[in-house]
This record gives structure tokens, C-alpha cells and sequence, in this order.
């Protein structure tokens, strides 16, 4: 089982299940405990997460990307590090990616790839316009919900990746590099016409069900995005309509100026394919109708052993064949183009349509109005608007008073009216979580303010402004709050209590606010109850409702003085004077140490035969009592004076 699984990240982000992995990260389903939604977290490999340079790249991307709102972009919600595990939440997709779809349906009817790929290019228009570049179209990078909503994923992701020289050679590149655009393959300028090209390959794979190039190594993938033709995609899949296979051709071409300017461009071509699938709207420069795919035949072994004539052999009169062919091509050439050209004006040329200003127009009025023209409205977008009222068109592009053919496409920007916003409550929550809720919300965090509060912990919200449940409208709006600090303290100086009775040090502590803490009782020399020490120290500074720990006398122990010994007298001791017979006297002194005191409490002389002598011992606690013969240690008697038995 995942180490992972049933861990929290951030104090809020419960790992569930592993859900993929690539060469950069490993991605979870996690559930976000402070909203209650389920989010995806993608964890970054060791080999990222321990590398500063791209740490620091990566967020600056990451941030970056985490401002795009569209809703075919998957949403960015948090950037983190728990224990050096490097992390992104983001939006989680309940969905198949791409590659999923195409690996079982491919190849797809056109009528479903080119409404995917209408979607990619509305998320990639609504991020070049934000100045970011994917750089990392493909399918395992796009998915698509229940509802067959495009999601496209890891915006910026890439450049960082990039950014920590990762080359042709690493392992995830072989993944990326058959939707890789020339230019990259190269190592060259990338723009907006990258992710053209990628979405180009992305569109060629669906509905012929391979990628353009492959080969056994990504260098060797790369070198034909650089060198090679690609093969027609009607060649793979006669039923691709020749209006989408222009598309894609114009998509893909090697030169980026031959590309769509932008994909709002190629979205446009994209939703005249539904309308008219056999047209021939695609605007193609000449450079790429005069070149176009190349076909190499095969070389026939038996072509190479047939002699060939020398110049010398080769008969004159071949040259005056070709100059009358020539003349007589060129006389019938010159006939059909006036005629052709009478033709063309008469049935297929298309008029030219001036664009009128339909800003700030109902939206239906303006669609009546474009389609009275010959002309095509296209809603983009929907966005709110303070000013303009809801449905009426904000922006127009053409401008208006541009002069465009019969038939061409007016993108529009639709009202969506004022936002209006419930203002959420973030009272009793951390100033973290009230941040999150606003930013959840599409509120900002306005003018914060500190207050000691009885009633809420420090670094809880306590009060905010607009309360919650007020509805707001407008664009930057800031809810005011007050982060409570805890209750209001005061600084004391801690007393010295050492000698004072218990009972008399706790009136003061009351006095002052604080209170008695552990209280531990020991023997000493003093009456009871006296504290012995305490803990704080005295004149440590502590706040308002601290506690004080004692140590308190237990009284004076009763004293059993003085106690008897019996010593015994051996009766082999040897005489120091003459080694070889027992002594016949012996010399006994008795010392008593008690604590760090020692003293002679006898002397004297007895004789063996005595058997025994007894002596009184006075003393206070515990205490031993050694006796020695001739000044060598004999004995040795341990006497507690607190206790009555000896």
C-alpha cells in the first residue's frame, strides 16, 4: 500500500487513492477538509522537489497559471510543502484523459474531434491572451468530464520543467516529443504557435488513431517534426472532410509563420468544418500550395540496369518537340484564364462585407443584425460586467467598419451582467482558512485589525465586515475582519516564597492572578508545610493565570535518639605486636557518619572473652556506624534514627 494514503497535507488535504504518474510527479485524489471537496495533488518526484532552481521556477510559473479562470482550464487551488514533500492542488476531474479516449475509440468521427479540439483552443486563447504558453499539448494533458467538458491541465508546468535542462533524452520526454513543435525540437523560440502545432498533432492523432512521427528514440522523433512530410490525414482516414484537412495542415506546418496567428483563428475554422466540412475557406499561403506533401516513389532495382543515352545520342530534334508543345500550352493557358476568370466572377466569388458596431447590443438583435451581412456571430465568452448589462455583447472582434468576406466569423464577448457574491462566513476560523473561503468566494481579505478577545484563541477571526450572508456586487470586493489575540495579559514578577507557609504563598498568588500548580512534599528539617523551593525561579517574569510549582516540608520526622549497638568481639582477632597468637586485649574505636559529619562516638580496651559490648548511638536521620580493631575496619552498622525499630 501507498505510504501516502490517509496522509494530510497542509492540515488539510487527506491523501485518498493514487490516481497517475509521470516522470514529474504522482497524482492523488485527495479531499480537502476545509471545503469539503474532493481536489487532485499532484506530488513532485525527489529529483524536483530537492532542486531549488526549479522550485523556485516552478512556483513562479505555477502562480501564474493559477490565475487563469476558464472552464476548460483545470483550476490551480494551492502550491505546498509538508515535510518536503513539494505538492499542487488542483481542480480534480472525474473523467478520462484523452489518451484514454482515443486509445479506445480512435479514430474518432470528425464531428467529435473537431468539438474537442474547439475546446483546447478556447483554453489556449483564453491563456496566450494571459501571456502563458502550454508547451505541452497532448492528450494524457487534456481530459474530459461526464458532461464532455474539455479540461486542459499543467499550464506553466512545462517551462519549469524545461527551465532545469531536461533534454531529448529524458525519460518522460519520449512521451511528449510526438506532439512536440519544431521550434521546440530544436530548442528554439516557443510562442503561442507551439501550442498550435501540438494541438495540430493532438487533432491528427484523433481522427486517424496514430501520431504523425514516430521512431525508436525522441531524438529520432524530433529530427522528423524538423525533416520529414506528414502524411495526409484523408490518406489514413478517407472520411476526415478535406475542410479539416486543411486545418490540420495549416496547424501543422514546419514554418510557424504559416500557422494560425492564434488559436481563436484556428477555433474559428474549427466551427465553419461543422457547418461546411467540404469548403475551401482555409486560407493557405502560396509558399504551401506550391509545396505541397511529397510523394518519393519506390526505386525498382531493374530502372537502375537499363543503360542510359549519352547527350551525344540523344537526337536534336527532341528540343523543337518541346519549344511547339510549350507555345501551344501556353496559347491554350492564356484562352482559359479569361474564361476562368469570367467564371470565378460570376459564381464564386465571395463579396466583401463591411463590419458593423454591435457593442452594447442585445445579443439576439446583434445575431440578426451580422446574419442579415452574411456574416457569423461566435460567443467566445461570457463574462461579468459592471457596466454592460447582462446579454448584451461587451467586445466585437472585428472591429467595427473592417472590411471582411461574406460568410467570415464575428467573435464576440457576451455580458453577463454584475457579479453577485454571499459573502461567506469566516468568523471563528484561522486567518489562513479566511483567506482561503474569501479567495473560494472571489472576495479579497481588506483591512485587518487585532483584538484581545475572552472568547476566541488567538489567530481566530472574531468580527468581519460585510457579515456573512450579505450579498455584494462588483469586482474586488474586500471583507474587513478582526484576528483576535487572546485574552489580554499582564506581566508579573514572580515573589521568592522560599520559608513562607504554603497557605500564606497562595493568598499572594491569588492576589496576583496566578495559580498553584504541582505540589510535592519531602522531609526536611523544617515544620510542615514550609516551601522548601519553588519552580519559576524567583523574579522570573510569567503572564496572568501561569501556574507555580512547590516543594513543601512535610514536617520534622520523629527522632528515635539515642539507639544501642552490640558489637560483637571476635575471639581470633591477631595481636599487630605479634602476629603469630591472638591478642589478648583489643583497642575498639566507633566512628558515626551521619550527612557530612563524622565522629568518634567511643573508644575503649576489652577483652576477647567479653564476647560483646554495648553503646549508645545518638543521631537525627540516617546514619553508620563503623567499628574498628587495631584502626582496621571490623564492622560496619547501618541506624535510622526516623524510625523506632533499629
Amino acid at each position: 500500500m501507498d505510504a501516502l494514503i490517509g496522509k494530510i497535507l497542509g492540515g488539510r488535504y487527506e491523501i485518498v487513492e493514487k490516481i497517475g504518474e509521470g516522470g514529474m510527479a504522482v497524482v492523488y485524489r485527495a479531499h480537502c477538509h476545509l471545503l469539503s471537496r474532493d481536489v487532485a495533488v499532484k506530488i513532485l518526484r525527489p529529483e524536483y522537489a530537492n532542486n531549488e532552481e526549479f522550485i523556485r521556477r516552478f512556483r513562479k510559473e505555477a502562480q501564474a497559471a493559477a490565475s487563469l479562470s476558464h472552464h476548460n482550464i483545470v483550476n490551480i487551488y494551492d502550491i505546498g510543502n509538508d515535510n518536503n514533500l513539494r505538492y499542487i492542488v488542483m481542480e480534480y476531474i472525474d473523467g478520462p484523459t484523452l489518451k484514454d479516449i482515443i486509445k479506445r475509440d480512435a479514430p474518432l468521427a470528425y464531428e467529435r474531434a473537431v468539438n474537442i479540439a474547439i475546446q483546447i483552443c478556447a483554453a489556449l486563447d483564453h491563456a496566450h491572451k494571459h501571456g502563458i504558453i502550454h508547451r505541452d499539448i497532448k492528450p494524457q494533458n487534456i481530459m474530459l468530464t461526464a458532461d464532455g467538458v474539455v479540461k486542459v491541465a499543467d499550464f506553466g508546468i512545462a517551462k519549469a520543467v524545461a527551465d532545469v535542462s531536461t533534454t531529448l533524452y529524458d525519460t518522460d520526454t519520449m512521451g511528449s516529443v510526438h506532439y512536440l513543435s519544431p521550434e521546440q525540437a530544436r530548442g528554439g523560440y516557443v510562442d503561442a504557435k507551439s501550442d498550435i502545432y501540438s494541438l495540430g498533432v493532438v487533432l491528427y492523432e484523433m481522427v486517424t488513431g496514430q501520431v504523425p512521427f514516430t521512431g525508436d528514440t525522441a531524438v529520432a522523433v524530433a529530427l522528423k517534426h524538423l525533416h520529414d512530410d506528414i502524411r495526409s490525414v484523408r490518406e489514413l482516414n478517407p472520411d476526415v472532410p478535406p475542410a479539416l484537412d486543411q486545418v490540420i495542415t495549416k496547424a501543422l506546418q514546419k514554418d510557424r509563420d504559416q500557422r494560425y496567428d492564434s488559436a481563436m483563428e484556428m477555433m474559428v475554422d474549427l466551427r465553419r468544418v461543422l457547418r461546411e466540412p467540404y469548403g475551401t475557406f482555409v486560407s493557405i499561403s502560396d509558399s504551401m500550395v506550391d509545396e505541397p506533401t511529397r510523394v518519393v516513389p519506390a526505386i525498382h532495382e531493374r530502372d537502375h540496369d537499363k543503360p542510359q543515352p549519352s547527350a551525344e545520342e540523344r537526337p536534336a530534334k527532341k528540343v523543337w518537340k518541346v519549344v511547339i508543345i510549350a507555345v501551344a500550352i501556353i496559347a491554350i493557358m492564356a484562352a482559359g484564364a479569361a474564361t476562368a476568370m469570367r467564371i470565378y466572377n460570376d459564381y464564386f466569388a465571395v463579396p466583401d462585407v463591411n463590419v458593423p458596431s454591435i457593442v452594447r447590443q442585445e445579443e439576439n438583435a446583434a445575431r440578426q443584425q451580422l446574419e442579415s451581412l452574411g456574416l457569423v456571430m461566435n460567443v467566445v465568452d461570457r463574462q461579468y460586467n459592471d457596466e454592460v448589462p447582462e446579454g448584451y455583447i461587451i467586445s466585437q472582434d472585428p472591429q467595427p467598419n473592417t472590411t471582411v468576406k461574406k460568410g467570415a466569423s464575428v467573435n464576440v464577448i457576451v455580458s453577463q451582467g454584475t457579479k453577485n457574491i454571499e459573502v461567506p462566513s469566516i468568523v471563528n476560523k484561522t486567518e489562513t482558512e479566511a483567506k482561503l473561503i474569501l479567495e473560494e468566494a472571489g472576495l479579497e481579505p481588506g483591512e485587518v485589525r487585532h483584538s484581545y478577545s475572552d472568547e476566541y484563541p488567538a489567530g481566530y477571526v472574531m468580527d468581519q465586515n460585510p457579515k456573512a450572508g450579505i450579498h455584494v456586487t462588483g469586482d474586488n470586493i474586500k471583507v474587513d475582519y478582526v484576528v483576535s489575540d487572546g485574552p489580554e495579559t499582564t506581566t508579573i514578577t514572580l515573589p521568592d516564597f522560599e520559608g513562607q507557609l504554603l497557605d500564606d504563598a497562595q493568598k499572594v498568588l491569588e492576589s496576583y492572578g496566578l495559580k498553584i500548580g504541582r505540589i510535592v512534599r519531602e522531609d526536611s528539617s523544617y515544620d510542615k508545610d514550609v516551601i522548601l523551593r519553588q519552580k519559576p525561579e524567583p523574579q522570573t517574569q510569567v503572564t496572568e493565570g501561569s501556574t507555580v510549582d512547590f516543594w513543601v516540608s512535610s514536617g520534622k520526622p520523629k527522632i528515635y535518639s539515642p539507639k544501642q549497638i552490640t558489637i560483637p568481639l571476635p575471639q581470633d582477632w591477631l595481636d599487630p605486636e605479634d602476629p603469630e597468637k591472638p591478642a589478648e586485649q583489643l583497642t575498639i574505636k566507633v566512628l558515626k557518619k551521619e550527612g557530612d559529619v563524622t565522629e568518634v562516638v567511643y573508644q575503649g580496651v576489652h577483652k576477647p572473652s567479653e564476647k560483646e559490648i554495648k553503646i549508645n548511638v545518638e543521631g537525627k536521620s540516617k546514619a553508620v556506624v563503623e567499628v574498628y580493631i587495631f584502626d582496621q575496619l571490623y564492622k560496619s552498622i547501618e541506624i535510622d534514627f526516623t524510625k523506632e525499630a533499629s
